[in-house]
């Protein structure tokens, strides 16, 4: 009996004994937390309890049943952070989540205390290639902000910020013809071509884009250029001058006052290209790694003339008793188009040295539009006979042809860019670039069919504001 009762007391005081061997806790665990006591941090805002040191205790861990996760609070609110009482913001860096108390030699004992929490100002072209940074970097960034991101870090975007470019092009023009005229000697034909011809013209553009890295731009840039040549056929050269079109639309020489053997003629070909064209897009800004992207899809518009002109005349004279007081022929024609299509664009510019830059892109576009091929032929001769007889001959041709036209357009360009950064919002850069285009179906000066392509350079300010 005595052995049973002591049995009892055993296994009563084991029992009372348990929560204190296995949980650490004389209470019940509540529902539904598991018997097992599990490592939980403080709560959001609750300073961290002293430890206190006891030779009965296990290793320093805070064991309590896990609480209900509580909701950060939202970015601009007040929190309890720790540190001394102030009124003073606390501005925290991009990539900084601690706020540093303020130094004050008579603070008293950290406590909680209620501050602001302020995100520092920061603009897209912050994050941009590392040679914005210009020399008044350091007075551009605010206390606490991070002036050495990583490179690879992703941008922080702002406000919003204007771009503006100008610049100009000079590019050299290659077709499928650029013949001025033939000439015929000894039965050998000789093709004369015009001299190297050198187009030039402005370009501009000017957009937004917003803090989301969305934004619209527009584009014009215009091209023109002119080049001639001179010719002359005497009387007893044996040589035929012929321009590069069709009958009835070609002037040939010796004409009739040359047969006659009266004065001489006198040539002058053109050739002249003038082409606009306009972009209103949709634009894309982003980056990867220290590259930054440019996107853009939209419209575009196009007007391209090219025409080709010749002129022969003759000043007369007497000769045998012929007489030629007026001997011109002219002849014109043109290649005209419209279009317009979608036009897309790709764009990058990856980070150098010293504030320099690689930067390419590439558009491609298709037009849809009218060409129009024209050509106008005209004479006038006034001859006197030996008898006396007056001849006069004017004559008019000309001949319209309409052509319903898909244009493709290909315009790759690379080149390098300086940047530098002015102020805190404020990033100038300038580029210098090659240039190649080509244009498939817009026809020649002499042609209704045929291409054009372009091969020069371009050079363009900018600013991102």
């Amino acid at each position: 009996m005595r052995r049973a009762f002591v049995f009892l007391l055993s296994v009563g005081w084991l029992f009372a004994m348990a929560s204190v061997g296995h949980g650490q806790y004389p209470y019940p665990y509540p529902y539904p937390y598991a018997p097992m006591p599990m490592p939980y941090p403080p709560q959001y805002g609750q300073p961290m309890p002293a430890y206190q040191p006891s030779p009965m205790m296990a290793p320093p861990m805070y064991y309590a049943p896990a609480p209900m996760m509580l909701p950060y609070p939202n970015p601009a609110q007040k929190v309890m952070v720790l540190g001394p009482l102030t009124n003073q913001p606390a501005y925290l860096g991009p990539r900084s989540a601690r706020v540093a108390p303020a130094n004050n030699n008579n603070a008293a004992a950290i406590r909680q205390a209620q501050v602001e929490v302020k995100t520092a100002p920061v603009v897209s072209k912050d994050q941009l290639p590392p040679d914005a940074c210009g020399p008044d970097c350091e007075e551009a960034c605010g206390p606490g902000m991070n002036c050495n991101m990583p490179r690879w870090a992703w941008p922080i975007r702002g406000r919003g910020h204007f771009i503006a470019e100008m610049g100009g092009y000079l590019l050299v023009p290659f077709s499928d013809t650029r013949s001025a005229f033939s000439t015929t000697t000894g039965g050998v034909t000789t093709a004369a071509n015009f001299p190297t011809r050198y187009d030039y013209g402005p370009r501009a553009s000017v957009g937004y884009v917003a803090h989301t890295g969305w934004g619209g731009r527009v584009n014009y840039w215009y091209l023109q250029g002119t080049s001639s040549i001179a010719a002359g056929n005497f009387p007893g050269s044996g040589t035929t001058i012929t321009t590069p079109l069709a009958a009835p639309f070609l002037i040939n020489s010796p004409g009739t006052s040359l047969n006659a053997g009266v004065g001489v003629d006198n040539f002058l070909f053109n050739e002249r290209l003038r082409l606009h064209v306009a972009d209103a897009e949709v634009v894309r800004e982003c980056s990867f790694l220290d590259t930054n992207y440019l996107f853009s899809f939209g419209g575009r518009y196009v007007d391209m003339t090219q025409s080709y002109t010749a002129s022969r005349v003759n000043p007369g004279g007497v000769n045998a008793g012929t007489a030629v007081a007026l001997d011109n022929e002219s002849l014109n024609s043109s290649s005209f188009f419209h279009g317009w299509g979608p036009t897309a664009m790709l764009e990058f510019v990856h980070p150098l040295v010293c504030g320099f830059s690689a930067y390419g892109n590439v558009r491609g576009s298709v037009l849809f539009g009218v060409e129009r091929f024209g050509q106008n032929y005209s004479l006038a001769n006034r001859t006197t006979s030996p008898a006396g007889v007056v001849n006069f001959t004017n004559t008019n041709l000309s001949a319209n042809v309409y052509d319903n036209r898909l244009v493709p357009i290909l315009e790759p360009e690379v080149g390098l860019q300086f940047g530098f950064r002015t102020g805190r919002r404020c990033y100038w850069f300038g580029r210098v670039g090659a240039v190649y285009q080509r244009w498939w179906n817009v026809g020649t000066p002499t042609t209704a069919n045929g291409y054009l392509s372009f091969v020069g350079g371009t050079a363009r300010i900018g600013l991102a504001y």
